[in-house]
């Protein structure tokens, strides 16, 4: 799983220097960090039983999300998430975590949300490899 920068007792950074973050981002997030180990939908799974009031953020397009998504996953298209993140996602000191199908517009949604001010942005990468349950609409 990938993590926005900051160490908050989760060891997750992504090397810049403390000072560099707070200038760049107003605190000590701002950046998508590395995917942290092989299995990610274990870690995220572990995240959503330790913080049941995440928020789960699907960012592929309706017609994926219909077709199967996690339970509870709220769709914010990545090409509307700019638009949609400030109703649908209030709290912006909420854990949030990020997926897509394969992984790569779950990395730029994690990223756009970074960017809009959210401090706790996880992207667990693509449904895809999700062995747990899915439900459709």
């Amino acid at each position: 799983m990938r993590r926005a920068c900051g160490d908050n007792g989760y060891g997750y950074t992504c090397g810049k220097r403390a000072e560099n973050r707070r200038r760049e981002h107003g605190n000590d997030y701002g950046t998508i960090c590395r995917r942290l180990s092989e299995d990610n939908s274990k870690e995220a799974k572990q995240v959503m039983e330790d913080h049941p009031d995440a928020m789960i953020v699907d960012v592929r397009e309706q017609s994926e999300y219909e077709a199967g998504h996690i339970p509870n996953a709220k769709l914010l298209p990545l090409g509307q998430l700019e638009t949609l993140a400030a109703e649908a996602l209030p709290d912006r000191n909420a854990t949030l975590l990020v997926y897509c199908r394969s992984g790569r517009r779950s990395k730029a949604g994690a990223e756009t949300l970074v960017s809009l001010g959210y401090i706790d942005v996880r992207d667990f990468g693509g449904i895809i490899d999700w062995p747990y349950d899915v439900v459709t609409d």
